[in-house]
């Protein structure tokens, strides 16, 4: 069995390097060294930055989780989910903000078109189980909704701003700045809804 003196010799030129990384890149005398730790352990063993890294990644059932992987899992997963109310997937809309792995679970900040927006529940519902369904070896999935600053459709991508085109037969950008002048105009009066100083 591999030993925390083998694992530490490993190493990678930068942190940068290191998240880049596969699993294919570390020696299976590492990954085994790491199965065979109580979950508990596997957080306090002294040893290199990869090590801790992959410490941090392999959870209970001995799955190893890397987070780049699971955030293309995860985007290409959410492409299927729609707003109810503008026929244009959220990623595209714009609609999620980030996404970060913590200890194999996954924290996705999201924001509604609108504030006070009826669907927001639902919505978030969604993206769970889309999630879930994408990478179920994830521990857990919360969806944090943001108020502020509010969604523009600045925040859309081209194809989404295209596709909204093609469906609703205008430009959501012209409509938006035809009516609020300036992504700044939509701040000032979302922070009075809300109450923000």
């Amino acid at each position: 069995m591999a030993n925390a003196h083998t694992v530490s010799r490993i190493s990678f030129s930068s942190e940068r390097d290191l998240l880049n990384s596969k699993l294919s890149d570390y020696p299976s005398a590492i990954i085994f060294f790491i199965r065979s730790l109580p979950v508990n352990d596997r957080k306090s063993v002294p040893c290199s930055l990869l090590t801790v890294y992959i410490l941090l990644h392999v959870d209970a059932f001995g799955e190893f989780m890397v987070p780049d992987e699971v955030i293309s899992k995860v985007k290409a997963a959410l492409k299927i989910v729609y707003d109810p109310e503008i026929p244009v997937n959220v990623v595209d809309l714009g609609l999620i903000r980030d996404m970060r792995m913590e200890d194999n679970s996954l924290v996705i900040k999201m924001v509604m078109t609108a504030p006070g927006c009826p669907y927001e529940t639902y919505i978030a519902e969604m993206v769970r189980d889309a999630v879930r369904a994408a990478v179920p070896e994830l521990k857990d999935v919360r969806v944090e909704m943001e108020q502020f600053p509010p969604w523009t459709p600045y925040e859309m991508t081209e194809e989404g701003r295209k596709e909204f085109k093609e469906k609703a037969g205008y430009d959501i950008m012209d409509a938006f700045i035809q009516r609020w002048g300036s992504k700044e105009n939509y701040y000032d009066m979302v922070k009075k809804y809300l109450g923000i100083d």
